[in-house]
This record gives structure tokens, sequence and C-alpha cells, in this order.
């Protein structure tokens, strides 16, 4: 961190194409992968580029190829794993539908399965994990109609007919008692889950931490306000450190908070919030080398994009639990 406390040293956001819902995800050789959809809410696309070592540098013009139109739909999330296993979940028709795929870093380029019919909802987010041998994912969205939150984990099955998500329920489960809110968040690391997400009516931002455990995600009994705002994204890096993005409530400000895990507790340990440039649904990805962020222009329908280099920002001291403990 540089500056005050809780602050990174973001390098000035760069135009790389145009679209809505602009999402992002990085893997442990800092190659990042964009999902975003097209002006009109009915294509998906998906961009590649890598952050060079420094933790600053990468390529605009590669992110912003719109020529891997992937999907119909809207309200893109992805992920990628260090096993380059790339998970995807998107909205159309008030229904949601998950895809998955390999990504290549030779030729930097996704090999997508088919969409699969999930569930109904919308605001969906998606995280994916390397723990005991396995593909960890873990989902979450808001219902169709209602303010409702939902959660389900699964794990990613490899087959002759190719990757799929083989989830613990059939339906995805409320996310606990009394949790209702908007546009969730969700990021996972070992055995540690994070949901952010606004609340159901106000402007209030929460959080619940998660262990997952033998019967799925064991989740903390109450969410905590962190913040107000919206359009929230959470991430975590594989050293344990967390960084959040939103949008002010009222305004086209983007603030972001930094911090790391606290496992003794079960919660964040964030910053004070930072201002960052103007625009609107920002999303967050994190490593121990870099974060990226990504977002739309607060008054057109560019999106832009920028870095901060993350390497001598200090880590807990603890490491994950990458134990299997739950079963399918």
């Amino acid at each position: 961190m540089s500056g005050n406390r809780g602050t990174l040293d973001w390098q000035k956001s760069e135009q790389y194409t145009t679209g809505l819902a602009p999402k992002v995800s990085i893997n442990k050789n800092n190659y990042v992968i964009e999902a975003h959809s097209d002006q009109a809410k009915k294509k998906l696309y998906c961009g590649v580029c890598q952050v060079s070592s420094n933790g600053k540098d990468f390529s605009t013009k590669q992110l912003g190829d719109d020529g891997d139109h992937y999907a119909e739909g809207e309200q893109p999330s992805l992920a990628i794993n260090d096993s380059n296993i790339v998970v995807e979940i998107h909205c159309k028709d008030n229904t949601l539908y998950t895809m998955t795929g390999v990504f290549d870093e030779k030729s930097a380029k996704v090999s997508w399965g088919t969409p699969v019919r999930y569930n109904p909802g919308r605001a969906p987010s998606i995280a994916i994990n390397n723990i005991g041998g396995h593909n960890l994912v873990v989902e979450t969205h808001q219902s169709h109609d209602k303010n409702d939150l939902y959660f389900n984990i699964g794990i990613i099955e490899n087959s002759a007919a190719g990757l799929s998500i083989k989830w613990q329920h059939s339906s995805a489960p409320s996310l606990g008692k009394n949790n209702r809110g908007q546009t969730p968040s969700v990021a996972i690391r070992g055995n540690v889950v994070v949901a952010a997400f606004r609340a159901s009516s106000g402007n209030k931002l929460y959080y619940l931490f998660g262990v997952i455990g033998t019967t799925g995600i064991v989740w903390n009994d109450t969410p905590v306000n962190y913040d107000t705002g919206r359009n929230n994204s959470i991430a975590i890096s594989e050293i344990g450190n967390v960084i959040e993005f939103h949008q002010s409530s009222s305004s086209n400000q983007l603030w972001y908070h930094t911090g790391q895990l606290d496992l003794k507790n079960k919660q964040l340990e964030l910053s004070a919030p930072n201002k960052f440039e103007a625009g609107r649904d920002p999303a967050v990805a994190y490593t121990k080398i870099t974060a990226i962020q990504v977002h739309k222009s607060g008054n057109h329908n560019t999106l832009w994009a920028s870095t901060a280099p993350t390497a001598t920002v200090p880590g807990p001291q603890f490491h994950f639990d990458l134990n299997m403990p739950i079963s399918f």
C-alpha cells in the first residue's frame, strides 16, 4: 500500500471497449479474463490480457477484443482458477445459465462449453477455487422477482462430454435467515467464502463471512454493515488480502476498501473507504502481484480498466485450509 493506510497505487484508467456490466477475474500467472454484455443486453463477450510482472502494464487492445462472442444474455459473472478452469453465469429473460471453459495461456483463448439452464434469478456472481484436488465453485444471486439472496456450492466434473458443474443442491437455497439483499458479489480462497451485497431497501452495504464445512458453507449469523453504496464487488488474494469496490449510492463516484481476512474472528479488517474515479458498475480481481478493476463510464457505455501493483502489500499471517471437507 502507498500513501494513506489502505490505499493502492492505481494507474489511470484506460478505455478498452464499449458495453455494459463488466466483470473480471485473474489467475496466478496474471492472465485476466473479462466479460461484458453489448449495449443491447443481448450478446456476451470475453476479452483476455496479461498483466506484467510489475503489476501495472497490460494491453487494453487485447482486453477489449470483442472477437470472442461466447453467449447470449446479460449480467455476466465469471471466474478463473489456477488450473485455468473458467466458470461463468449470466442472465437471460430472468433465468440464469452457467457455462464452463478451459483457458489456454498459449493462445490466450477460452474454449467454452454450452450454456446450461440453472435457476430463475438475476444479478449473479460466481467464484472458483482449487481445494483438496477439486475445483470448487460458489455461486450467489438475487431472486428474479424479489430481493431474496440465494447461494449454491458445487464441484467441477470432467467427463467425455466435457466439464460440468455438479451442484450440492438441485435448486439454490436461501443464503441464510433474514438475509435479503441486492446485487451480491462472492469471493472464495481456500475454505473461506465472503459474500458482499446491498441491503434489500436503503443503501447500506453488508458482507457475510463463511467457512466451508462438511455440509457446505457455514455462514456467520449476522451480516456486517461496512459502508453505504451500490453495485459492490469483492475479491480475495491468495495471501488473504481483500479488496472491495462500490459505487456511491447517490452519484457516479467509485470507492474502494482494502483489508485482510481475520480467520480467528471470522470477519474482515477493512480500511476506511478510498475515493477512486467516476464510474458505474465496478468489478475487481486481486492477486499478490496486482489488483485490476473494470467499470462502466458514469455517462456513457464505455468500459474502463486499470491496475495497481500489490507485491508490497503485506498479507495476514496464516495459511488457508486447502482440505476438502465437503462431499458431493
